[in-house]
C-alpha cells in the first residue's frame, strides 16, 4: 500500500516497532510519536487466544504458538 501527501497522520501498529535493533531501530526515525499501551501478561494471552480461536485454530495450535511465539514477544 502506497500513502499520499494526502495523509495527514499514519497510525501504524506493532511491538517490534519499538525494538532497538535492526531493522526496527532504523524506522524509529519516521515517527513522529511511539505510544506503548502495556498490558498484564494473562490479560494479552487471553486475548491473543481469543483472536486466534476466531480465526478456526485449535487449542493446541494456540498453545503452541504462544509458547514458541507469542508468549517471547509479550515478555520481550
Amino acid at each position: 500500500m502506497r500513502i499520499g501527501p494526502e495523509a495527514d497522520r499514519v497510525i501504524v501498529e506493532g511491538n517490534f516497532l519499538f525494538l532497538d535493533s535492526p531493522p526496527w531501530s532504523e524506522i524509529c526515525a519516521l515517527f513522529d510519536r511511539r505510544i506503548f499501551v502495556d498490558g498484564e501478561e494473562e490479560f494479552l494471552r487471553e486475548r491473543l487466544a481469543g483472536r486466534h480461536g476466531r480465526a478456526g485454530r485449535d487449542a493446541g495450535w494456540i498453545a503452541g504458538h504462544y509458547r514458541r511465539t507469542d508468549g517471547p514477544n509479550i515478555r520481550r
